[in-house]
C-alpha cells in the first residue's frame, strides 16, 4: 500500500474500472418469460487509511462508492463499502497485500415487496512487484 502522496503518508486512494461486457437472459413466470439484459461492468473509488505497523507492515480500512452497470427497472447504480486489509512486504520490491471489503446492494424485488437490503463480501489477495 503506497502512500497518495509524500504529504499524506498515511492516506491513498485507489480507482478501479471493469467491463465484462453484456449477458442476457430469460426467467420464467407465470405472465412468460421475462428477459433481462445485464451490462456487467463496474467502476469504484476508495479512500484508504494506512497504520504502518512495523517496517514490513501495514494494516488499512477502507471506505468505497461502487457503481455498477446492472440496466434495467429498479437497479440502483450506488454502492458503499466498507473494509479492512494487510500488506506485508517480504522484501522492499515485493508487497503482498490481502484484503476483506463490504459492499452493500439494495434493490427492489417486485412493485409491492418493499426494498430488500443485501450485500456482497469480497475477499482479495495480491502480490505487487515495485519497480
Amino acid at each position: 500500500m503506497a502512500p497518495a502522496t509524500a504529504s499524506t503518508p498515511n492516506l491513498a486512494t485507489e480507482l478501479s474500472y471493469a467491463d465484462f461486457g453484456k449477458m442476457q437472459g430469460g426467467i420464467p413466470s407465470d405472465e412468460g418469460t421475462i428477459t433481462r439484459l445485464l451490462s456487467l461492468r463496474a467502476e469504484r473509488l476508495a479512500v484508504l487509511g494506512i497504520i504502518p505497523v512495523s517496517d514490513n507492515l501495514e494494516v488499512c480500512g477502507k471506505l468505497s462508492l461502487k457503481g455498477n452497470g446492472l440496466e434495467g427497472p429498479n437497479t440502483s447504480n450506488a454502492k458503499a463499502g466498507v473494509g479492512f486489509g494487510a500488506s506485508y512486504a517480504i522484501d522492499k520490491n515485493l508487497p503482498m497485500r490481502g484484503e476483506y471489503e463490504y459492499i452493500a446492494a439494495r434493490y427492489q424485488a417486485g412493485d409491492d415487496a418493499g426494498l430488500k437490503t443485501n450485500g456482497i463480501n469480497r475477499f482479495k489477495a495480491g502480490l505487487s512487484y515495485l519497480f
